[in-house]
């Protein structure tokens, strides 16, 4: 089937305005300047991105943009992406103009009457690649940009005059979203995990088949508490018991939920864990939510109440 050519006609001519609107719409702020400070000027970014241009050529046209993957979706973004101090997130990321992964979208949502407000806070900020080895010897801060492996770009909010805090947290409560993430419990510990059961007299080899069996729901503290990470982020966490092979690692269950992590078996482990030198060595583990004060009891040689009483016993009565 051939295609009408006064068709092509009117399709070239509404794709070279859109182009237009997006490479020079972003906005600025009142008397800041839009080349960075001095100590740390932006660069011209498209010297760095045109060898690469890789979309946007609808056509046969040579193309006039180049990809990155921003939350799991593959975008075009302009040659000049990251030039001068600009909000460019606001008009090139899917999280703030509301569009597809096209480019050119129609609709940008901060245009929407009362949806502006909705956006992530990042993408209203203003930011421009760097010059690495200029910027480092200013009071600017800068980071290495993970959108172009091979391009060694470093971008800085500080020399527009903002802040990339609200994007350093959304890349962090990000990295998971729609993701469904396996999680080995290490045991059953209420209040913190638990299952519930009809089973009134548990014996220590049902309470292991309850452990085992991940078809009944796992509850608790712990549990909860993932599942809002889960709800904030859309991610799904899978619950699960220790692999057969850990338990031959290690005798301690926590140490073997751990190796679970180290193997890949699963992406994290939930509990909570005493976080040990053989542990660190294993894998990651996250910032503490809470800690336990610990003390070393050292007797005197001297029979006390203590000894004749029982160390728990007398523990527990000055706690």
């Amino acid at each position: 089937m051939t295609e009408d050519p006064s068709q092509y006609k009117k399709k070239m001519i509404s794709f070279f305005p859109r182009v237009m609107l997006l490479m020079y719409g972003a906005s600025f702020t009142g008397g800041q300047s839009i080349l960075g400070k001095t100590s740390c000027p932006c660069i011209d970014a498209t010297r760095v991105l045109s060898p690469i241009a890789n979309c946007g050529g609808e056509y046969g046209l040579t193309p006039v943009g180049v990809t990155i993957n921003r939350h799991g979706r593959t975008i075009c973004v302009p040659l000049n992406y990251g030039t001068s101090c600009q909000n460019h997130d606001l008009t090139n990321d899917p999280k703030c103009f509301g569009g597809d992964d096209h480019l050119y979208a129609s609709k940008n949502v901060s245009d929407v009457p009362g949806q502006a407000d909705l956006l992530p806070d990042y993408c209203k900020e203003q930011w421009c690649y760097v010059d690495k080895t200029q910027c480092k010897n200013s009071s600017e801060l800068l980071y290495r940009s993970d959108s172009f492996s091979k391009s060694n770009l470093f971008y800085s909010y500080s020399t527009c005059n903002s802040t990339a805090h609200s994007w350093r947290s959304f890349q962090t409560t990000q990295s998971i979203e729609d993701k469904l993430v396996q999680v080995t419990i290490p045991e059953l510990w209420y209040p913190a995990i638990y299952k519930e059961t009809e089973d009134k007299n548990m014996t220590p080899s049902s309470s292991i088949a309850l452990y085992r069996n991940d078809s009944i729901p796992w509850k608790g503290l712990v549990i909860d508490y993932l599942n809002a990470i889960g709800k904030m982020s859309n991610t799904t966490f899978n619950f699960t018991h220790r692999s057969g092979g850990a338990d031959k690692i290690s005798t301690n269950t926590y140490t073997a939920a751990v190796y679970d992590v180290q193997v890949g078996i699963s992406g994290m482990a939930a509990s909570l864990f005493w976080v040990t030198s053989e542990r660190l060595r294993m894998t990651a583990f996250s910032t503490p939510l809470m800690s336990d004060k610990t003390f070393l009891w050292v007797g005197s040689g001297k029979r006390s109440k203590a000894s004749s009483e029982g160390f728990v016993d007398y523990a527990g009565k000055l706690a």
